[in-house]
């Protein structure tokens, strides 16, 4: 039994109070959430979940307390081990790679400036990935964004949102010569969206909120490419592939000199942003250091 999976699974389903929408918020399928449950209750001999409620057992709460309670302590034996084999302040954190570019250094610097003893190590991975650590206290702290997706038992600090842009290759129809940058409103949204679409994957922040505003729309998308990396996305785009949605974070590594061939077009907060957040785990003792790095961390987004 993997204590860790069996603690982030429950939560999670306590969470959504749904095995299927739990099963998509761990980016697993149903079937296998159902065995994983059966299979844990068949080792235990007893019933954990009440599948009408949702909610615990009596020896469910046992149980789950157990998990809670092994989880804790792996956590403290980790920080007591860390405290006596490092004089440096050590701080981890979960972040996607394309967010760690854009952020770190609107925030970092003054963090390091003001305590010189502390060290900031980096987890860049897929955000699935990196709650799982965060649950787990292989990190801790998480950055990410869309923070409907996190555990519950994690305390969430928000920040600024981030700006989108769309890029439009020089095949579609709303294609402006001579331009590089379209002001923004030029080109009406939803006759963008029934172009040939390049998007992230399903799973994705991005992704999750792309497709909302079509189903809103009632638009069937002509989705022509899928990827999990939204650089080779962009990159397709500038060569004439399909239009694509990218973050500040992304387009910031674009070439600032002019181009014939894409646009690139500013989006509304209001049709496309999307909210950073950083969270941690709510049994977590907060000192002066990890303060100072989530007020740095909103203030910079708040510029």
């Amino acid at each position: 039994m993997n204590n860790e999976n069996t603690l982030y699974y429950l939560e999670t389903i306590l969470f959504t109070k749904n095995i299927s929408k739990a099963a998509d918020m761990l980016y697993i399928s149903q079937p296998y959430l159902s065995k994983f449950l059966k299979t844990i209750e068949s080792e235990l001999g007893t019933e954990i979940l009440n599948r009408k409620t949702f909610t615990l057992t009596e020896n469910g709460k046992i149980f789950f307390d157990y998990l809670k309670r092994i989880e804790n302590e792996k956590n403290y034996l980790f920080k007591e081990i860390s405290k006596k084999n490092n004089k440096q302040k050590i701080v981890k954190i979960g972040i996607l790679s394309t967010l760690s570019t854009y952020l770190f250094p609107l925030f970092l610097p003054s963090l390091f400036r003001e305590y010189k003893q502390v060290k900031v190590e980096i987890v860049t991975d897929f955000l699935p990935n990196n709650e799982k650590r965060l649950i787990s206290g292989e990190i801790d702290f998480l950055i990410g964004q869309d923070y409907k997706t996190v555990a519950p038992n994690c305390i969430i600090h928000h920040g600024g949102n981030e700006k989108y842009f769309a890029i439009i290759p020089q095949s579609s129809a709303f294609f402006q010569k001579e331009k590089t940058v379209l002001h923004a409103g030029s080109v009406k949204l939803e006759e963008l969206l029934q172009e040939d679409l390049i998007l992230t994957k399903k799973g994705s922040p991005i992704r999750r909120k792309m497709d909302y505003i079509l189903e809103k729309n009632n638009i069937v998308p002509k989705i022509i490419f899928e990827c999990d990396n939204i650089f080779t996305i962009m990159q397709l785009a500038k060569n004439d592939l399909g239009t694509t949605f990218v973050p500040l974070s992304v387009l910031n590594n674009m070439p600032k000199k002019a181009s014939e061939n894409y646009n690139v077009l500013p989006l509304s907060e209001n049709f496309l942003s999307i909210n950073f957040y950083i969270a941690y785990q709510k049994e977590r003792q907060i000192d002066d250091i990890e303060k100072a790095l989530i007020d740095q961390f909103i203030s910079c987004l708040e510029k």
